[in-house]
């Protein structure tokens, strides 16, 4: 679904290729943002040289608003440089949303290059941000990896998010691993995760029956009791 509106001023998808570039230039942001929005969606080679223009731009927040918008257009793939160098900067601005491309358009990217940035940012990225873990390729490097990531998160969203992409890329061959290392976790949330893999596992999953949260403790009751 296209955005009618960006920060309430109208994206002018209609217009063309000459009057978005007269906007570009006008020098007022919001033109310049929605600007950039009208053209992403346009597949031609000019709007794709058009928006690359501004990649070196010494405004760092029309980089920021390219960076947004330019990995849409078909040709943009090519621009690899520009979408690592914002994951690798030390602006969170520019390596959350170059995260964010990556996660959105499954632009495949190096795993060192994401993995590089998620560990320098880990303690002020976004929950959601972290999804962009699911791109990295299956390997016992980058198991350990997501291990290290997850034993370092001091926040509960996080360790929810690097939880589900644990179980959803390495499940089940590592649910004893990934069972032992949730179930003594200190959310809540990660023990009844531990559950939930224990269950479908066949893990021994009884010490949790005296777990100081009701929910956990709960549901590994019923777990047992069915059985």
């Amino acid at each position: 679904m296209l955005t009618e509106k960006i920060n309430g001023v109208v994206v002018p998808y209609n217009k063309s290729i000459e009057e978005l570039r007269k906007m570009l230039c006008t020098g007022n942001m919001s033109e310049f943002v929605v600007a950039c929005e009208a053209l992403s969606y346009k597949s031609d080679k000019k709007a794709f040289e058009l928006l690359k223009s501004y990649i070196t731009h010494n405004d760092k927040y029309k980089r920021l608003c390219i960076l947004k918008t330019i990995y849409r257009h078909p040709m943009a793939e090519q621009e690899k440089d520009f979408l690592e160098e914002s994951i690798l900067s030390d602006d969170i601005l520019f390596a959350e949303n170059g995260l964010k491309v990556v996660c959105d358009y499954k632009i495949k990217i190096s795993d060192q290059v994401i993995l590089t940035a998620v560990f320098k940012h880990l303690q002020n990225i976004y929950c959601t941000s972290l999804y962009v873990l699911q791109c990295l390729d299956k390997t016992e490097e980058n198991y350990a990896k997501l291990v290290e990531l997850f034993k370092q998160s001091k926040v509960s969203g996080q360790k929810e998010v690097l939880g589900d992409v644990l179980c959803k890329k390495y499940l089940p061959e590592k649910s004893k691993e990934l069972f032992d290392l949730f179930s003594v976790d200190s959310f809540a949330k990660i023990r009844l995760l531990a559950v939930k893999i224990g269950k479908e596992n066949n893990n021994d999953i009884s010490a949790l029956c005296k777990d100081a949260n009701g929910h956990v403790k709960k549901e590994v009751e019923r777990i047992l009791n069915e059985k």
